[in-house]
């Protein structure tokens, strides 16, 4: 405003920013930074030479979003951004000598997190209708983070025993409250704990019994159906059958809930959050991180995956090349700490390079030594897995058991498209199915337990530490009923009860690595190994296995402190509203940002742009935060639309199927199940769609066809009084359905792989029978096979002989060397030089 005072007054005036008006006072800040960047551009029509940086943040930001050139250079004629040469030219010149100034700075951390998953991109040559021809450009891309150090090492010489079952142990961090010395068993201290947790004074020597950690979980439990207990009766989505619930005892619940609960309700909702900022003040830094660029080979085979980690230990410092092109350890490199975190491929992959170098033949040149040298590298390294990938998994798994037969109707009622049984390409709606079948569950059935309950407090009870007590009681009975469900009889019930068990751990699961809570996802893998197994997902069975033992009995305490306190990456500050993703979510949203990049067909241009990857994240960002000037009265933030008519639609499925009544003779039947959903009523048409639809045909009508109703009057009026002798077709075969639904309910399930149903119109439809495990307790009989694999002896003795071996080998390998440098020697005397090797052996 002083610069440009006569240039910014006009353009003031041009835009009605009028400051001494109170009424239009919140929209003046937008209407400046308007009028700013509208002086920046003409400063840059003036003259192309000035602004350049700021000129290149946009074309850089334009380029991420996959702007074509020719409308870049076009767009540039404005000032808005420099041309596509000058841009280009000074992407080159940031790039320029990247790899050393990376390696200067991951030579300065003695901790760092690589993170890399493979990527592809396919460029179709083809254009024709049939034409299949593509040419497909396929990489590794590379993330590195910096860790926050743990460095004590007073508890190193400490360790829990590997069991390979439910009863594993899990080892405290550091300032961990002190869970063991709750008693679980008393409602008033568990509400107690909720509401004042600074009670329970953190711990600075870990617990090695798993005591603590053991108690933590259980409590995690409760807090858990609190807060399902919140979003029960805290809002009415749905009014309750009254022929079904006491609608008195559930009013009761919703007052309690809503007014003399809150304190406990709250602290159950922060219980994770806190107890992580006990043992990892900081939880709440912003990770930082930096993009290593495209790697030209994928890491689909073990010998590339090994070849891609090599590469990142020499640049963290671990290898360093000789003048003659072999491989050496650099100096102290015993100190550096490497965490390798990737998906299921990436760690089997990683397990079979370790082997394969374990078990290589011995020869007699440099490759054995250099095998060693690698061998030794590889000890930095802990590969822990990706926890989205296994929280994909987990979902997998749900819908492997669930989809057909249980969870699919509920789609097919909502009208949701997009799901299927692989929920690897739809993973958020596939979350959002099942998240709203398994809250609608829950509901329905604490209606039940909430009817069937006699001990509720006094009406003119007014303390709230009786209030408080009551809930948690009302929360470990609710807990002790669904588990009773899944032994009942009636198999509809059972299977509610199973699903919503093993949905309860998915989603505890997810929301642990979203607040940072390491060790409750430690409990969550152990307690889906059952499932894997039972489901023939052996590989992240082995996965979880392969995670305790190396961070239990592989690396010392300290190294499982680090990696629980960096298993997360934190990009928002918590200030923000963000909460915390994985390591290898962070990398899949990087490479969802580098598909916003134009599409090249050579593998040169292909990881060249590998190397923008960050820098454009960064002028994007700086281009939004720009551009996104707000009034001061606006939030800024979208409004999700309302999801009630869809919760109110399951709901009214669930109670349609008659979950909440016990029938013991009651055998699951899909199709009954597939029937049920013709007989629902609810309108899931948003107001505001219906209201535009009608006004747009309302419109259309009036404007094009009023000539044709002139016309059509007299005809109308012959046929008037026919729809009422019109049958309607839909509504008989709904009515027989329904008469048929109590006979359906007692057949036996198909043992044919299809069989027919009815869709909402009426006809018929065929769909797939469900899982044949459905109704089993798959963690019963997971944990049965576990147990009579005997894991413990069997992986204790091959840990054993690959050590024994390890030793021999380099004995063998040293032997070797001294006779080479003695020259040849004679037939005879190698038992003198094999001596001192046997005696050590």
């Amino acid at each position: 405003q002083v610069i440009f005072k006569t240039a910014w007054k006009a353009l003031s005036n041009m835009r009605g920013i009028k400051e001494d008006h109170e009424r239009y006072a919140d929209l003046v800040p937008a209407k400046q930074f308007r009028v700013f960047f509208q002086l920046l551009s003409l400063a840059r029509q003036a003259n192309d030479k000035r602004l350049i940086h700021w000129a290149f943040v946009q074309a850089m930001a334009s380029y991420a979003w996959g702007i074509p050139t020719k409308a870049q250079n076009i767009d540039a004629c404005w000032g808005h951004t420099c041309s596509s040469r000058t841009r280009d030219r000074k992407m080159l010149e940031l790039v320029d000598d990247l790899l050393s100034r990376q390696m200067k700075v991951l030579l300065c951390c003695t901790a760092v997190i690589n993170v890399y998953d493979n990527y592809q991109r396919g460029k179709r040559l083809k254009s024709q209708r049939g034409g299949s021809s593509s040419n497909y450009l396929s990489g590794t891309h590379q993330l590195a983070i910096m860790v926050r150090p743990f460095d004590n090492s007073t508890w190193n010489d400490m360790r829990v025993e590997l069991t390979y079952d439910e009863h594993q142990t899990l080892p405290s961090t550091s300032g961990f409250p002190a869970f063991e010395n709750l008693d679980l068993a008393s409602m008033d201290a568990i509400a107690n704990a909720l509401v004042n947790l600074d009670a329970l004074e953190p711990q600075i020597t870990p617990d090695f019994t798993g005591a603590r950690v053991a108690a933590y979980g259980e409590l995690l439990d409760i807090t858990i159906v609190l807060c399902q207990m919140k979003r029960t009766f805290s809002v009415v989505n749905v009014c309750p059958n009254s022929g079904v619930f006491d609608d008195q005892k559930i009013d009761r619940m919703h007052r309690l809930i809503r007014s003399q609960a809150k304190t406990l309700l709250k602290g159950a909702q922060e219980l994770q959050d806190k107890v992580t900022s006990c043992w990892n003040p900081d939880v709440g830094d912003v990770s930082l991180t930096m993009m290593l660029g495209l790697a030209g080979m994928e890491e689909d085979s073990a010998n590339k995956c090994g070849s891609i980690t090599l590469d990142q230990l020499y640049r963290v410092g671990v290898l360093e090349e000789n003048a003659d092109g072999t491989w050496k350890l650099a100096d102290g490199w015993e100190k550096r700490r490497i965490y390798l975190f990737g998906d299921r491929k990436t760690i089997e992959n990683m397990q079979k390079f370790s082997r394969d170098m374990a078990n290589r033949k011995l020869t007699y040149d440099d490759a054995t030594r250099q095998a060693d040298v690698f061998m030794d590298a590889m000890t930095t390294v802990m590969q822990l897995p990706g926890d989205w990938h296994a929280g994909l998994a987990m979902l997998k798994s749900i819908y492997t058991l669930f989809y057909d037969g249980f969870l699919k109707p509920f789609q097919e009622a909502l009208g949701w498209k997009r799901i299927n049984i692989e929920v690897g390409g739809c993973y958020f709606q596939a979350c959002r199915l099942a998240g709203f079948v398994a809250d609608e569950l829950v509901r329905a059935l604490m209606y039940e337990y909430a009817s069937t309950c006699d001990d509720f407090l006094d009406d003119d009870d007014t303390s709230e530490k009786n209030h408080a007590a009551f809930l948690c009681k009302f929360a470990v009975g609710f807990k002790k009923f669904l588990h009773q469900m899944k032994t009942s009889k009636d198999e509809l019930r059972r299977a509610c009860a199973l699903y919503l068990i093993m949905y309860t751990e998915f989603r505890t699961f997810v929301d642990s690595y979203r607040c940072g809570d390491a060790i409750a996802v430690l409990l969550g893998y152990n307690r889906f190994v059952p499932y894997w197994h039972a489901l023939g997902q052996l590989k992240y069975v082995e996965c979880v296995w392969n995670q305790n033992e190396q961070l239990l009995r592989d690396h010392d305490h300290a190294r499982f402190e680090e990696s629980m306190r960096n298993r997360f990456v934190r990009c928002h500050p918590p200030g923000s509203g963000k909460r915390m993703v994985a390591h290898d979510e962070w990398l899949e949203l990087k490479n969802a940002s580098f598909a916003g990049f134009p599409v090249v067909s050579k593998m040169e241009s292909f990881v060249r742009q590998g190397w923008y990857v960050g820098l454009a994240e960064k002028c994007k960002r700086t281009i939004a935060e720009c551009y996104a000037a707000k009034s001061n009265t606006g939030t800024g933030k979208s409004i999700a639309p309302s999801m009630i008519p869809e919760m109110q639609l399951i709901f009214e499925f669930i109670m349609k199927l008659v979950v909440c009544t016990t029938n013991d003779n009651r055998i699951y039947n899909s199709k009954h199940v597939y029937q049920t959903k013709s007989t629902l009523t609810t309108d899931l048409t948003r107001k505001k769609d219906a209201q535009r639809a009608k006004s747009s045909s309302d419109y259309s009508y009036n404007r094009i066809f009023s000539s044709v109703e002139q016309i059509l009057l007299n005809v109308e009026g012959e046929n008037e009084g026919d729809d009422n002798e019109e049958i309607d077709e839909d509504e008989v075969m709904r009515t027989v359905r329904e008469n048929d639904d109590e006979a359906d309910n007692n057949e036996a399930v198909s043992t044919s792989a299809e069989e027919e149903a009815y869709d909402n119109n009426g006809r018929p439809c065929k769909y797939r029978r469900p899982h044949k495990s459905m109704l089993e307790d798959l963690k019963a009989v997971g944990w049965k096979n576990i147990k009579s694999m005997e894991l413990k002896p069997v992986r204790a003795a091959a840990v054993q002989r690959a050590e024994r071996l390890k030793v021999v080998k380099r004995e063998i390998a040293k032997v070797v060397q001294v006779q080479q440098s003695m020259g040849r020697s004679e037939v005879g005397e190698e038992q003198t030089v094999l001596q001192p090797w046997k005696a050590s052996v």
